[in-house]
């Protein structure tokens, strides 16, 4: 059975660093065997199909590989996606300023029962493993809370706004029709 996949590369074509064309991208992924591979704005992320189990490890080596850069890619199912968008715990917040934190691996329970966010209010989130949300009333450029979650969590997360979480939704979507 073939499914929709969205990989999420973490820390691409951020300042000037580690960059990467969306065409180099998407012929890595055809490259892999992945098929109806798209592409989504310059910051890394890749909407494809398979009908093999999908390893985030394998597209990591693959880009070491090809393009001489460790990354941290973080794999969802489109489904997935479906299941992120009906649980924002901030649906009444204004969008903007809400992001998604894609972790690619659940932390420990030691590292969750010993968060501490609220020394970052107003700024809020919301553990739902394996991601979280933020709501960051002055916006992510502005926030520690992110370098904090990941410190503490000890698990690698690469973030989106919600804009770009909802278009991903909307191309996992289109893909399975």
């Amino acid at each position: 059975m073939t499914e929709t996949h969205v990989a999420l590369l973490r820390g691409i074509n951020v300042g000037g660093h580690a960059k990467v064309t969306m065409e180099s991208l998407r012929h890595l992924f055809h490259e892999l065997g992945y098929r109806d591979v798209a592409t989504y704005i310059q910051s890394g992320n890749v909407v494809f199909a398979s009908s093999s189990a999908v390893s985030a490890t394998r597209i990591e080596a693959a880009i070491m590989s090809e393009l001489e850069l460790a990354v941290t890619v973080v794999v969802r199912k489109g489904t997935d996606f479906q299941a992120l968008v009906q649980s924002n715990p901030f649906k009444a917040s204004d969008h903007s300023r809400v992001h998604v934190g894609f972790m690619a691996r659940s932390p420990s329970p030691d590292a969750l029962a010993d968060l501490d966010v609220e020394k970052f209010s107003p700024d809020v989130a919301v553990v739902v493993p394996p991601d979280l949300y933020l709501h960051l009333p002055a916006g992510m450029g502005s926030t520690k809370l992110p370098d904090y979650l990941t410190r503490h969590l000890k698990v690698p997360i690469t973030y989106r706004n919600w804009n770009t979480v909802t278009r991903l939704l909307a191309m996992t979507q289109a893909a399975t029709k």
